[in-house]
């Protein structure tokens, strides 16, 4: 049982985290030719999520069988990737399952607010939690407001690959996706 609340709190931590950080090879510059697309639209992006602080869960419990239950943890990020339809604040809302071996699943709602456009990526993210440790992680979300209309899909790395800028303690993982916007209609 304890080694299942230090899982718990060391994946709650990693799911925690900010940024200011290097921008992406594949940086996007101007947002106007996206937003207005005359034919579908295939945006590549990468670059990195910044972990910057996390939220106690709203209940922890372990039913029969040792699986651990961790509902409603929060936290908040920085997306950078030089793509100005991605960059900005992530929030999560976190439910995670781990059994006794440490294996399991992580659940996130997740809200993207890009700083240069006004709309949101609306996301449904699932981490892979293998031996206690968060592993890749797949999302798909849709955009809203000037976004809207738009997919987004990505994959996030399972290993940190330096110092988050938003909070010195935390790490960033790689962030690697693609954006479609639809056909203009004509």
């Amino acid at each position: 049982m304890r080694y299942q609340i230090l899982a718990a709190v060391t994946f709650l931590a990693a799911f925690g985290a900010c940024a200011d950080q290097a921008t992406s090879p594949t940086a996007v510059t101007d947002v106007s030719p996206l937003l207005s697309a005359a034919a579908a639209t295939r945006t590549e992006f990468e670059g990195f999520i910044n972990f910057c602080e996390s939220f106690a869960p709203d209940g922890v419990k372990i039913t029969p069988g040792g699986t651990l239950h961790v509902q409603g943890a929060r936290n908040r990020n920085e997306w950078v990737t030089g793509n100005p339809l991605v960059d900005g604040s992530e929030e999560n809302v976190v439910d995670v399952n781990i059994n006794r071996t440490g294996n399991g699943h992580a659940h996130l709602a997740v809200t993207v607010r890009p700083d240069a456009v006004d709309g949101t990526w609306e996301i449904r993210q699932t981490v892979e939690v293998i031996g206690g440790v968060p592993g890749l992680g797949r999302g798909v979300g849709h955009g809203t407001g000037e976004l809207h209309g738009m997919t987004i899909k990505f994959t996030a790395g399972a290993t940190p690959v330096g110092q988050s800028v938003c909070n010195p303690a935390n790490p960033t993982v790689e962030l690697r996706g693609i954006i479609i916007s639809p056909a203009a209609s004509g």
